[in-house]
């Protein structure tokens, strides 16, 4: 709810690149909080986590569909979909492996190695030339 009065403010400053760098922030930030709630046992703690990860969520949603149709032409656009649809198996994948990993390691690892990976998108998200981010710099 509060995101859809937000994002449309950063779109409109930063374009989408905004969102996604917002959305890279989020990642990285909100396993670290995690662990150190965790330390602590704060149920209020708990309850913001999850309310940050609704922010995550949209930002993912605004996000990926918009980068999709902003950095395909026509003619590639049906296949990025199907690529991105197929990617989308991760999601059924990856916590199953993430499991087994956190029972293995332990969690408060995983969290710290998985938001580290996470700033591995900036200097990718830098390089991604974004049609609308072109026009509002000129």
């Amino acid at each position: 709810f509060i995101a859809s009065f937000v994002f449309p403010k950063v779109i409109k400053k930063n374009g989408f690149k905004g969102i996604l760098k917002f959305r890279i922030l989020l990642h990285f930030f909100l396993p670290l909080l995690a662990v150190l709630i965790s330390n602590i046992g704060s149920l209020y703690g708990y309850l913001s986590i999850f309310f940050f990860i609704g922010f995550a969520l949209s930002a993912r949603i605004v996000s990926e569909d918009a980068a999709l149709i902003e950095l395909s032409n026509e003619s590639n656009r049906v296949i990025y979909s199907a690529l991105a649809g197929t990617l989308n198996l991760a999601i059924i994948i990856f916590p199953l492996i993430l499991g087994t990993l956190i029972s293995i390691i332990g969690y408060s690892t995983i969290f710290i190695i998985s938001a580290l990976l996470t700033l591995i998108a900036f200097p990718i998200l830098k390089s991604i030339n974004c049609p609308i981010d072109v026009i509002k710099n000129k």
